[in-house]
């Protein structure tokens, strides 16, 4: 039976998380504080300023808790046969992989948080099992253009 790690994007965080690994790994924690500019521990766990409503604060967030997550289960189980993300996920898929250490990954995802902070809203839709036709056909009726169908 194959293994497979797969870790989540954003909207995944809650006031909490990270409860029992944030202190297992005080150096990186530290590292973390450092890059950023605030305690990432009290974001985590207390959902201090600047909190986890911002992206620009909930993407480094999850990264960190997601490495650690990491770090913490390698050691004490067996390695995947693979490793996935979904969205901002990839990066920590990217991390367990040894693709770049730790501080750039925090340093990628507050990056990540700072621009999809500056993107305008926008909205997400998923329409499972709809004719592709009818939707291009009530989408155009209601004048609305530069939505994708895939």
């Amino acid at each position: 039976m194959s293994v497979v790690w797969a870790f989540p994007g954003q909207g995944a965080q809650r006031v909490g998380m990270g409860a029992g690994v944030l202190d297992r790994y005080p150096d990186l924690v530290r590292q973390a504080d450092e890059i950023l500019g605030y305690p990432i521990r009290e974001v985590c766990l207390r959902g201090a300023e600047p909190g986890l409503t911002d992206t620009r604060s909930v993407q480094p967030a999850l990264f960190v808790v997601n490495a650690l997550s990491w770090l913490a289960r390698r050691e004490e189980g067996p390695a995947p046969d693979y490793l996935a993300g979904h969205s901002l996920g990839e990066y920590d898929a990217l991390f367990a992989a040894g693709c770049f250490d730790f501080a750039t990954g925090v340093r990628l995802t507050r990056r990540r948080g700072e621009i999809m902070g500056r993107a305008g809203g926008g909205g997400m839709l998923a329409v499972v099992g709809a004719d592709p036709d009818h939707l291009a056909e009530v989408l155009e009726r209601g004048g609305i253009d530069g939505v994708d169908l895939a």
